[in-house]
């Protein structure tokens, strides 16, 4: 089969296109996966110590424009649209771009060529004479170059796909990243929800309390006073329940930046109760969960990898100096009046180069600057990494007693409002008991529900401190 000279240099490109093609490519688009980070796919909370799996019921709000969403849907919302997961790809894309640039130096540069020359004055003939001349020549034709130090671009090639590889495990950090975030910021949304819904309870209970009171004055068994602290109770409740609101109407505002929805949708949660969650032992020794993020956590992958990146840079800088760039060129066109021959002119040049300059210690001294801080980097990630999962494991212990005494502390509140208002009715008791009991009740609800949520939270930050889902 005949190739025809387009032919030939079409396929010549193509083919040094698809060599200088980085292999990460296909990473930079993958998706973030977010189905193992869902509760459903969790280990039961309480592994190694007492089980707890207590529930936080929510109210369902029915409104019209109200947006009912799960842990799940938000999770996979955050994975999918994230703002911060699409600058992480597209840095990985700009990363990738200068690795083929760097790449393309094996290759040569070849194009059209136009050219102007013009002589005035005094030239030198092949026979050592000057002569006084005025001549102008027109070069139309092509050309091609090539020129590369081979130590020098092999390492920098070598450098540019680590920063490409260590871009795509970014990706992944960001996606870590946003899932940890839109867990908690649905337990926000929850958690606002629930104090809302509290408020509403006790706010109706204070209400019912006003009409007692006022009953019992007319009667002339109650006292003025009882009926203005009841109606300070209210007004109180009523103040917690636009604080309650406001807190909502922030979750909702900050979830909804998250995943990328419409400002106007007012999102609201889309469970009827929410239960404690579990992902990581957080019993497990230290050691082993250490070293499970050590080898999963894609921030400290991508630490390590610039670290070698970093020191394939140094190795171009302090090898490729002293080494010999190949050089090519070749100029063929028409040259002079003979514009319809192309080979009027044909120049061709094949060389070894040598290149020192000044600057040639600070290179290198800049090579080595940034091998270490790239090594510094690497400690300063694992050392992060090993504190966050020490803060998560405390935090998960502390919470888990805080759960257990909110737990009780909410069972003896309910029994003591029914007491206090059961003798407020026959007259044996206080205004005052009811009011403190019923203030105890919504300490000790709001509580619980904190404590189930925080749970879930430091749950989380444990499975974002050891790397993910294995």
């Amino acid at each position: 089969m005949r190739v025809r000279p387009k032919g030939a240099l079409a396929l010549c490109v193509l083919a040094a296109a698809s060599a200088c093609t980085s292999p990460y490519r296909g990473r930079i688009r993958e998706p973030v996966p977010a189905g193992a980070w869902a509760p459903s796919d969790a280990v039961g909370e309480g592994r190694g110590g007492e089980v707890v799996n207590d529930k936080v019921v929510v109210p369902v709000d029915t409104a019209k424009d109200a947006f009912p969403v799960d842990l799940a849907t938000a999770l996979r919302l955050a994975g999918a649209q994230a703002t911060v997961v699409s600058i992480a790809r597209e840095r990985a894309a700009v990363a990738a771009s200068r690795e083929e640039l760097v790449a393309s130096q094996w290759f040569p540069r070849v194009g059209p060529q136009l050219g102007f020359t013009r002589i005035d004055g005094l030239v030198q003939g092949t026979d050592g004479a000057f002569v006084d001349v005025g001549k102008q020549n027109l070069l139309i034709g092509g050309g091609a170059e090539w020129r590369v130090n081979p130590a020098a671009t092999w390492y920098a090639t070598l450098a540019a796909r680590r920063r490409t590889e260590a871009s795509t495990f970014g990706i992944t950090a960001a996606g870590h990243d946003v899932l940890r975030a839109a867990a908690q910021g649905y337990y926000d949304l929850v958690q606002a929800h629930t104090s809302i819904q509290i408020a509403n309870r006790t706010l109706r209970a204070a209400r019912e309390l006003v009409e007692v009171t006022k009953t019992q004055e007319r009667l002339g068994v109650g006292l003025p006073i009882d009926v203005l602290r009841a109606e300070a109770r209210m007004r109180r409740t009523e103040g917690q329940l636009a604080v309650a609101q406001r807190d909502a109407g922030v979750a909702s505002a900050g979830l909804g930046e998250l995943l990328m929805l419409d400002p106007a949708t007012r999102l609201v949660p889309g469970e009827k109760s929410v239960g404690t969650v579990g992902f990581v032992d957080p019993l497990a020794p230290l050691a082993s969960l250490y070293s499970r993020a050590q080898a999963n956590r894609p921030d400290l992958a991508a630490a390590r990898v610039r670290l070698a990146g970093a020191e394939d840079a140094q190795r171009g800088v302090d090898r490729g100096w002293w080494w010999p760039g190949l050089a090519a060129r070749g100029v063929v066109g028409a040259y002079g009046p003979n514009f319809g021959r192309l080979d009027g002119q044909e120049t061709l040049y094949f060389g070894l180069e040598w290149r020192f300059g000044a600057g040639i210690p600070a290179m290198r001294r800049e090579a080595e600057a940034r091998r270490r801080l790239a090594s510094l980097a690497v400690t300063k990630t694992e050392r992060q990494a090993l504190r966050e999962i020490q803060v998560a494991r405390e935090t998960i212990r502390a919470t888990r007693a805080r759960l257990v005494a909110a737990r009780h502390e909410r069972a003896a509140a309910r029994d003591g409002v029914k007491l206090a208002r059961a003798q407020l009715k026959r007259g044996e008791g206080l205004l005052l008991s009811v009011l403190d009991m019923e203030a105890a009740l919504v300490r000790a609800e709001t509580a619980h529900a904190a404590a189930v949520l925080d749970l879930n939270r430091a749950h989380y930050d444990l499975l974002h401190a050891v790397g993910g889902p294995e």
